[in-house]
This record gives C-alpha cells, sequence and structure tokens, in this order.
C-alpha cells in the first residue's frame, strides 16, 4: 500500500494563531493547479503493528503476529501538467524499505528493486501510468514494482468545487483516495467524510487542516493471488493553501487482508488484520 506521491512521514507542525480563519473567510480546498517545474520532496512510512496472521494449508494452520514496517523517501519533479493533472514526471527513488519482525524475534530487511533509480512516468488515464527507468533496462523484479506505481493523480474528486469556509462538511467517494493506495490496489469502495477543521501554519505556509474517517474496501494484487482488503481509516491532511499540495498526512485504523492464495500449486487461506499507521510529509520546491 502505498502512500505513494503521497505516502510519507510527517513531523509535527506548530500552530499558527495569526493564522486562523475568521468565520467569514472561504477556501478553495482544490487549489492551483500543479506547475511544470515544481519539485515534490515527500518522506513517509507506513507501519502495521502485531498484526495478527492465519495461514491455512493442506490441513494445518500457522498463525503468527508480526510488524512490517515501510520506509519511503521520494524526490518528484514534474515535467508535463496537463490542465490540472501532472502528465509527466521524474522520480527518484532515494529509499524504500520494509522491516518485518515477527514474534518469535526473527526479522529481515527488504530494500525494493527500485531504490536507487530514476524513473519517468507518463499519466495515460486516471490511475494509470507508463513507467521506465532512466538511462537502463528494468530487471523482472523491477517491472513487478514499476506496474504497482501510480503518480501524482489529480485528487479534486475528494475535495468541493468552490470555496468553502472552516466548519464544512461533506461525504466523498473513497476511490477519490487516487493517491493513498498504489496501482496493486482495483476496486476501491466506500464513503469518507470529510470536514474542513481549521486554518494552521506548516513552516510559513498556510495549510487548511481536513479531516477524513470511513471504511474503504478494495481488491489488492499480490505475487500469489488476490486478496479481499478492509480498510478503517482516520486520516488529517495539512493541504497548503498557495500549492494544493498535503504538506502533512497522518492517517491511523485497521487493516484487513483475507482470501484465498497460491502457494507451491495449492491453495492456501490467508488473512492478516491488525492496526496502522502511517505518516508522511511534502516539501515543494
Amino acid at each position: 500500500m502505498r502512500l505513494f506521491m503521497g505516502v510519507a512521514g510527517w513531523l509535527a507542525m506548530a500552530f499558527a494563531g495569526p493564522g486562523l480563519a475568521r468565520d467569514e473567510e472561504t477556501y478553495d480546498l482544490r487549489g492551483p493547479a500543479p506547475q511544470k517545474g515544481h519539485v515534490y520532496n515527500a518522506d513517509g512510512f507506513f507501519t502495521i503493528k502485531d498484526g495478527n496472521t492465519v495461514i491455512k494449508l493442506g490441513g494445518q494452520m500457522v498463525k503468527s503476529r508480526i510488524t512490517e514496517k515501510t520506509t519511503s523517501i521520494t524526490e518528484v519533479k514534474v515535467l508535463a501538467v496537463d490542465g490540472r493533472q501532472v502528465s509527466r514526471c521524474r522520480t527518484r527513488i532515494v529509499k524504500d524499505v520494509t522491516d518485518t519482525k515477527d514474534d518469535d524475534g526473527e526479522s529481515e530487511s527488504e530494500t525494493s528493486p527500485l531504490q536507487g533509480e530514476t524513473i519517468i512516468s507518463e499519466w495515460t488515464g486516471p490511475r494509470k501510468w507508463k513507467h521506465s527507468l532512466v538511462d537502463t533496462r528494468p530487471s523482472d523484479e523491477q517491472k513487478k514494482k514499476l506496474d504497482d506505481m501510480t503518480g501524482p493523480d489529480n485528487d479534486d474528486a475528494l475535495y468541493p468545487a468552490g470555496k468553502v469556509a472552516v466548519g464544512h462538511a461533506w461525504t466523498t467517494d473513497a476511490a477519490g483516495l487516487v493517491n493513498f493506495f498504489d496501482a496493486s490496489f482495483s476496486d476501491i469502495q466506500g464513503e469518507i467524510k470529510m470536514k474542513f477543521v481549521k486554518i494552521e501554519d506548516v513552516d510559513g505556509d498556510a495549510c487548511a487542516v481536513i479531516e477524513g474517517s470511513g471504511t474503504v474496501t478494495a481488491k489488492a494484487t499480490v505475487d500469489d493471488g488476490k486478496l479481499d482488503t478492509k480498510v478503517v481509516l482516520k486520516r488529517t491532511v495539512w493541504r497548503s493553501l498557495k500549492t494544493g499540495v498535503d504538506l502533512k498526512d497522518t492517517a491511523t485504523g485497521t487493516i484487513k487482508f483475507s482470501g484465498k492464495l497460491n502457494v507451491d500449486g495449492m491453495d492456501a487461506e490467508f488473512l492478516l488484520e491488525g492496526p496502522f499507521e502511517a505518516q508522511g510529509t511534502t516539501k515543494v520546491k
């Protein structure tokens, strides 16, 4: 799960007394269109802590608990814009590492085959991108990771059209979470209740603080099959009024993966469920 171009690690931000909105002021939460030449430096993590896993295979059942944390650092440069959609960008994967530890104390660390690579991405439609490595041909492992990548998709669908005041609340389709899930997730459904709660300053940038919560379902494609996914989500974003970029993002809740996987030619029933936490920050140059 990505939190791509967005999946990122968030720092505490100062509350801006002078930046507080007056009741009569209204704001465009969608913000301006992205600009060619903008550079987004994003870092973040996604953690499932003490997740309960159950695998049933060949009449046997194995249970365990795992903690898994994925940490990512990326740099994205906008190369072209089509209206309000980034149509071409260059992404440098500075870090993409997943650390896993089970209840027996065993641990492992997996580095993405794309770490250290630079990628050119072209938008071909909603949540559809064509990716290629700069100056090299991808390995089979890298091709799989590239297939799971999306890009900085336009997320206007999450926010109301026109200007709204602090306190405005609305309900939106979870399919608008285009930058919360990577391309390995499909059939995203559900409703998210949103509220514009206040204005805060983030490193000198006035941001709309927007809270959202809801239940989201999806299909997750993994190496050995497809899994039903259920996410109960609480999320807060600090959205720059100047650039329309989420400078800070936090999310907590529970996540559940369940379904059948093909393991060595046999069908296995798989379950992973537990609490998660995600945080991220993005700086715009």
